[in-house]
């Protein structure tokens, strides 16, 4: 071998290791990167509702606290929940509020109407 490719070889071969654990790093913590990613079903925003009752559903990925209009809700293992909720008649703003362990807060807001 000639002596330049281990000089080479010499420099490379750290680089590489290097990037491998620095990509391996990224894709282990990505999630906790990204911080909360909330998801709603149930309600979408300017919707008009002719029963009182609304039940939301969702998933909170990475949240360590989930609330609606300032009360707490329960997320499970899976990052799942689930809530009912009562409409006052007329116009109707939902607040869904999710905050992970870092203090990255996400915080959506849905002007619903009940007729």
């Amino acid at each position: 071998m000639p002596r330049n490719f281990k000089k080479i070889l010499s420099i490379a071969l750290p680089l590489f290791l290097f990037a491998v654990i620095l990509s391996y790093t990224y894709y282990k913590t990505r999630d906790l990167l990204r911080g909360v990613v909330l998801n709603i079903n149930g309600v979408a925003n300017g919707e008009v509702f002719r029963d009182p009752t609304v039940k939301i559903s969702g998933s909170a990925k990475n949240a360590l606290k989930l609330s609606v209009n300032g009360r707490e809700i329960f997320i499970d293992k899976n990052a799942n929940f689930a809530e009912q909720l009562l409409l006052l008649p007329g116009f109707n703003i939902l607040t869904v509020k999710a905050e992970d362990k870092f203090d990255k807060k996400v915080e959506k807001d849905y002007q619903l109407t009940l007729k």
